[in-house]
């Protein structure tokens, strides 16, 4: 009967004690044990009771179970879950419809979207703007390979020798004062427009 007490299995405990009392009446242990069953079952009662209840708190106002409090949790847990999702979609909506200014181009960063100048239209004679296949001019493109190799003398002599052959091809000119600026050590940076 002690196990089944230890093991909270009272209906059993409570009956063996009793068999015991039938026996022997005058029997204090088994007497004491049942009256511990008999308290800690009408705890039990209580605590049960007090569950389908209301409270009074110790101010004396009444306080209502509330039986749907588990099932509110899960709206209120969608609304915030969606709020989130709303709010880094908005988020991300925006980097991605931006508009960048003329010249830049959007770039995709770690951190979202940037725009960055587009470098594809812009030469200082490490490179022609006007690759056109079907132009064979040599001396330009050693003069182009030159610069790009830091040999600006080397460049500037043949840009040079080009625009004797080529009197009006703009985009020469300008390389040609760009290596000669690189040459002297001391270029300046301008924008020219070229027709």
């Amino acid at each position: 009967a002690h196990d089944l007490t230890i093991k909270q299995d009272l209906a059993r405990a409570k009956e063996q004690y009793e068999r015991v009392l039938q026996i022997d009446p005058n029997r204090q242990l088994s007497q004491d044990k049942l009256a511990e069953i008999g308290a800690f079952e009408s705890q039990l009662k209580g605590v049960q009771n007090l569950r389908s209840q209301p409270q009074i708190i110790a101010n004396k106002t009444t306080v209502k179970p509330k039986p749907f409090t588990g099932i509110m949790k899960i709206p209120v847990a969608f609304f915030a879950l969606t709020t989130v999702v709303s709010v880094f979609g908005f988020g991300i909506y925006q980097q991605l419809s931006r508009t960048c200014p003329a010249g830049e181009n959007k770039e995709l960063r770690v951190l979202g979207v940037s725009c960055v100048v587009d470098n594809s239209k812009i030469s200082r004679g490490e490179r022609t703007l006007f690759p056109f296949p079907n132009i064979d001019n040599p001396s330009r493109d050693q003069g182009i390979a030159a610069f790009k190799n830091g040999n600006y003398q080397q460049a500037a002599k043949l840009f040079k020798q080009t625009i004797e052959a080529k009197k009006k091809d703009p985009e020469l000119v300008i390389y040609y004062n760009n290596a000669r600026a690189r040459q002297q050590g001391s270029p300046f940076t301008l924008a020219a427009v070229v027709p």
